[in-house]
């Protein structure tokens, strides 16, 4: 009950950011593709490997050494 509550307060204070936006007329920003990619590179990750295990596949991912 208590995560309905948090996500429902979210999306009222969502709502209430857009409808400031529009009364400002301030222009839409698009945030990018990336966005949320580089803001939690882990979930993202986490969110990949469930997508490609849902297609059956299983993958790995190596860091990168740095030159």
């Amino acid at each position: 009950m208590r995560d309905l509550t948090r996500r429902r307060t979210e999306i009222v204070r969502a709502a209430g950011r857009e409808a400031q936006r529009l009364r400002d007329k301030a222009p839409y920003h698009d945030l990018g593709a990336g966005y949320f990619a580089k803001r939690d590179p882990e979930r993202a990750m986490r969110r990949m490997v469930k997508e490609a295990n849902n297609l059956g596949l299983t993958v790995r991912f190596d860091p990168i050494q740095a030159a």
